[in-house]
C-alpha cells in the first residue's frame, strides 16, 4: 500500500483535502495519474492498493474518491466496485483502463460506475473526479431537505392525527404541476393509502378521484391555481377501489411577489354516509319507478273511489289511454258486462285479500277487447291505513289463443297417429314413468285414451322371445345416449301379436346426464306380412330361375351331345365316302379329283364348326375333367378368338363341388370374357379363382378403358343381370367395380361351405 499527499488548501471537501483511494497494479501508471492530477491543480491527498485484503482496509476510512484499473493481477474493477457498493457507499467510482472496451464501460456503469476513462486520455480526468464529487454533495445536501421535510410533515401529523377529517399540503411547480407534500394520518383511515402512497403518487389530481368526478377536482384545481379560495364535493376511490364522498375546502398562498400559486393547504371531510343515505333515498324512488315503468304487466293502482291513481307504460301499451288521460278517473277499460265481477273483486281485495290470476276481459281504446289475467293487492299507508288497491293485469289473449290452437293441434295428432298406426311415448327416466299417446294404447289392445305405466309394465307386454333384446337395446341407448331404432313383437290382452318399429333419441341434461327418453312407434305388422310374402315369392323365383338355368344347361348338354354324336358321325362317314371317291377316279379326271378334294376340306371344316358349337354349348371339358379344365380351354379359346391374353391363377381345385355351382363358375367366367370381348378395349385379362372363408371367389379383371358413370351396370345390362341371377340362385353375388382407364373387375362370390 502506498500513501502520498499533494496540498492545495483550495481544493477541498466537505472534509477537508479530496481524499483519493487508487486501485492500480502498475507504479507508473499510477505515477502517471497523480501527475494529471498535480498538473490540474487538485489538492489532494491519495492511496495506492491492489490487492483485496488492502482495499477493504482501506475503505475503512472512507475515501472521497476511487479510481481503479480494470484488471489487477488478483483484483478487477468490477469486484472493487460491487465491494464499495455492497457497504452502501455512495462514493463516487471512476474507471481508468488501458483496455478500450465498450462492453466493459457497460457492465462498469450498469454495477454503479460513474465515469470511464482510457489511460491514453487522462487530461479530461480531473473534471471527472471534480463532477463525479459535486454530484455526492449534491445528493447529500437532496436528502438533509428531505429529511428536513419529513420531520416538518411529522409535526403537522401529530398535530393532525386526532382529527377526524385529514389536512393536506400540496406543492405547485413552476410548470403547473401539482403534487402532494404531505397529508394527516386520518387519511389513511378515510382513503386506506398510508401518507407514504399518497405523496407524489395522484400527481396532478391531489386526490386519488373517482373517474366520473374529474370535472370537478379539475375546477377546483384551477379555482385554487387562480388563487381563490374553493370548496366542493366529489369523490376519491379507496385503495380498496371504493368511492367515498368528501366536502373538501382548500386555500392557495402565493409567493412572495404573488406572482404565482406555490402551495395548496386544504381539509376535507368524510361526507360518504349523508351522501349514501341522499342516493339510496333517490334510487329507491327511481328503482320504483322504473320497476313500475319496465314491467310488462300492467299497473293499475285505485284509491277507495275506485279513481285511477297509477297507469303505468305498459298499461298505455295494453289499452291504449295514456296516463294523463285516465289518472283521477274511474277506468276507462272496464268491460260493462264484467261490473259484478269488478265489484267482486273489489270487495275482496278491500277485505284485506290478496287475489290472483282472475280471468277477465277488458275493453281496449279501440273499441277492441282483449283477455287478461288480473292479481290485485290492498294498498296501504306508511300508519297500515287503506288507502286504496292495485292490480296487476297480463294479457293473455295471444295465450289464450295459442292454447285453444294447441289443443286443436293435438287433437289433429292424435287423428293422424291414429290413421298412420304411430303411437309416441316419454320415458322420465327419474320417476321411471311411461306416457303413451292415445294411439299407442289402442295399438297395444288398451283403451284409447293417454296411459301411464312404469319399465316393468312396458316390458310385459312384449313378447317373450323379444323381451330380453329390447331391455338390452334400451339399456345401451342409455349408456351411450344415442339413438336408436329397432323391430318388436307385442302381445295385446287377447292373445294376438303384433310387430312394431320404435325410433327413438335419450334427452340429458346439461350436466349429460339422461333424464327421458322419447320416441314413436308404429304398427307395421301389415307391412311385415306384406314383405314377407314379397320376400317368399322373390325366393319362390329364384328357385324357378335356379330350375330354368338347370333345364337350360341340361338341354344344352343334350344338344351338345346330340351334335357331336350324330351330326359328328354322319359328317364322318360323309368324310369317308369321299375319300373312297377320290380313290375310284381315274387318271386325266383332275377337275373331279379337285372338286372331291375341295369337299372333304368342307367337310372337315364343318366337323370342326360341329364340335365348337357343341362345346360352347356345353364344353364336354366341364363333365369330364372339371371346372379348372374348361376355364383352361374357354381361355385358350377365348386368346385365340379375341386375342387377348389372360392369365389363369387357379387357387381352389374343384373338390367335390357339385355340378350347379361348376356350371354357374363357368357361365360367369365365360359371360365376364364376352364382355371384355364386347366393350372393354383390353390387351389383358387376369381371373382369379379360390377359396375365401368358406366361399368360392371368381375375380376378372381387365386392363382396358374402365367404367364411366354413364357405363354403370343397370337393368337393363343383361349379361349381367343373368350373372347375378346365377349367383343368387345359389345364394351368392357379383359385383362390377371399375375406373376411367383403370380395367373392370367382375366379382362372384358364392358360398360353398357345405360342399367343401
Amino acid at each position: 500500500m502506498a500513501t502520498t499527499t499533494s496540498r492545495r488548501p483550495e481544493e477541498k471537501t466537505e472534509r477537508g483535502l479530496l481524499r483519493v483511494l487508487l486501485v492500480e497494479d502498475e507504479p507508473d501508471d499510477a505515477e502517471l495519474i497523480i501527475r494529471e492530477l498535480r498538473r490540474a491543480g487538485l489538492g489532494f491527498r491519495w492511496i495506492r492498493v491492489d490487492t483485496r485484503p488492502d482495499y477493504l482496509e482501506a475503505l475503512r476510512d472512507p475515501p472521497d474518491v476511487v479510481l481503479s484499473d480494470h484488471t489487477l493481477p488478483q483484483f478487477s474493477a468490477i469486484e472493487a466496485l460491487r465491494l464499495l457498493r455492497q457497504q452502501g457507499s455512495d462514493i463516487p467510482f471512476i474507471l481508468v483502463t488501458g483496455t478500450q472496451s465498450e462492453q466493459v464501460a457497460a457492465q462498469c456503469l450498469k454495477e454503479g460506475a460513474d465515469d470511464y476513462l482510457l489511460k491514453g486520455n487522462l487530461h479530461r480526468l480531473p473534471a471527472a473526479i471534480a463532477n463525479a464529487v459535486r454530484r455526492r454533495e449534491a445528493e447529500h445536501a437532496r436528502m438533509r431537505a428531505e429529511q428536513e421535510r419529513r420531520q416538518t410533515a411529522e409535526r403537522y401529523r401529530v398535530i393532525s392525527e386526532v382529527a377526524s377529517d385529514f389536512a393536506y399540503a400540496a406543492r405547485v411547480e413552476p410548470d403547473g404541476k401539482i403534487s402532494l407534500e404531505w397529508v394527516t394520518d386520518a387519511f389513511t383511515r378515510v382513503t386506506g393509502y398510508s401518507s407514504g402512497d399518497s405523496l407524489g403518487g395522484f400527481t396532478g389530481r391531489l386526490l386519488p378521484i373517482h373517474p366520473d368526478d374529474y370535472a370537478a377536482a379539475r375546477a377546483h384545481i384551477e379555482r385554487l391555481l387562480a388563487g381563490h379560495p374553493d370548496a366542493r364535493e366529489f369523490r376519491i376511490l379507496t385503495r380498496s377501489g371504493d368511492a367515498r364522498w368528501l366536502a373538501v375546502r382548500a386555500r392557495p398562498v402565493w409567493d412572495g411577489a404573488r406572482l404565482r400559486v406555490t402551495r395548496i393547504y386544504g381539509a376535507a371531510r368524510d361526507i360518504t354516509e349523508r351522501q349514501r343515505a341522499e342516493v339510496a333515498l333517490h334510487r329507491t324512488a327511481d328503482l320504483l319507478q322504473a320497476i313500475v315503468n319496465s314491467s310488462p304487466f300492467a299497473i293499475v293502482a285505485y284509491d277507495l273511489d275506485n279513481r285511477i291513481q297509477m297507469w303505468n307504460a305498459a298499461a298505455e301499451r295494453m289499452f291504449g289511454w295514456t296516463a294523463s288521460e285516465v289518472l283521477g278517473s274511474e277506468p276507462p277499460h272496464r268491460v260493462p258486462a264484467e261490473g259484478v265481477e269488478f265489484r267482486e273483486l273489489r270487495r275482496r281485495v278491500l277485505a284485506g285479500e290478496s287475489v290472483r290470476d282472475v280471468e277477465a276481459r277488458r275493453h281496449k281504446r279501440d273499441d277492441g277487447e282483449l283477455d287478461v289475467t288480473i292479481s290485485a293487492d290492498p294498498l296501504r299507508d306508511a300508519s297500515g291505513k287503506l288507502i286504496g288497491w292495485v292490480n296487476l293485469l297480463t294479457d293473455i289473449t295471444e295465450r289464450k289463443r295459442a292454447r285453444e290452437q294447441l289443443e286443436e293441434q293435438r287433437h289433429d295428432l292424435a287423428e293422424a297417429q291414429e290413421l298412420a298406426h304411430v303411437g309416441s311415448w316419454v320415458w322420465d327416466i327419474k320417476t321411471g314413468v311411461a306416457r303413451w299417446s292415445a294411439e299407442l294404447a289402442r295399438i297395444h289392445g288398451l283403451e284409447p285414451r293417454e296411459t301411464e305405466t312404469v319399465r316393468e309394465a312396458v316390458l310385459e307386454r312384449i313378447h317373450p322371445d323379444d323381451r330380453a333384446r329390447v331391455a338390452e337395446l334400451i339399456d345401451t341407448a342409455l349408456r351411450d345416449k344415442a339413438g336408436f331404432a329397432f323391430q318388436y313383437r307385442i302381445v295385446r290382452p287377447d292373445g294376438t301379436e303384433r310387430i312394431l318399429q320404435t325410433r327413438g333419441e335419450v334427452v340429458v341434461d346439461s350436466a349429460g346426464q339422461p333424464i327421458r327418453m322419447r320416441g314413436a312407434a308404429q304398427d307395421i305388422t301389415e307391412q311385415s306380412q306384406a314383405l314377407q310374402a314379397v320376400e317368399a315369392g322373390r325366393e319362390e323365383l329364384r328357385q324357378l330361375a335356379r330350375r330354368l338355368q338347370q333345364i337350360r344347361e341340361e338341354e344344352r348338354a343334350r344338344i351338345s351331345r346330340e351334335i357331336h354324336d350324330e351330326l359328328g358321325q354322319c359328317l364322318t362317314g360323309l368324310k369317308m365316302d369321299l375319300a373312297w371317291v377320290g380313290t375310284k377316279l381315274k387318271p386325266g379326271q383332275e377337275p373331279l379329283r379337285e372338286r372331291n378334294d375341295a369337299m372333304i376340306g368342307l367337310v372337315d371344316s364343318t366337323i370342326d364348326t360341329v364340335r365348337r358349337i357343341a362345346a360352347e354349348l356345353r364344353p364336354g371339358l366341364l363333365d369330364d375333367l372339371g371346372l379348372q379344365a374348361a376355364m383352361e380351354w374357354q381361355a385358350n379359346e377365348f386368346t385365340r378368338r379375341a386375342g387377348v391374353d389372360v392369365t389363369l391363377e387357379l387357387e381352389a381345385g374343384d373338390g367335390s363341388l357339385p355340378p350347379e355351382v361348376s356350371t354357374a363358375i363357368f357361365r360367369i367366367f365365360q359371360e365376364a370374357l364376352t364382355n371384355v370381348a364386347r366393350h372393354a378395349s383390353a390387351h389383358h385379362v387376369t381371373a382369379r379363382l379360390a377359396r375365401d372363408e368358406g366361399a368360392l371367389l371368381l375375380s376378372v379383371h381387365d386392363d382396358g378403358r374402365g367404367l364411366s358413370e354413364a357405363d354403370r351396370p343397370g337393368r337393363r345390362s343383361l349379361g349381367i343381370l343373368g350373372m347375378r341371377e346365377r349367383a343368387r340362385a345359389l345364394g351368392g353375388d357379383v359385383t362390377v367395380n371399375g375406373a376411367p382407364d383403370q380395367g373392370t373387375t367382375v366379382t362372384a362370390r358364392i358360398p360353398v361351405s357345405s360342399y367343401l
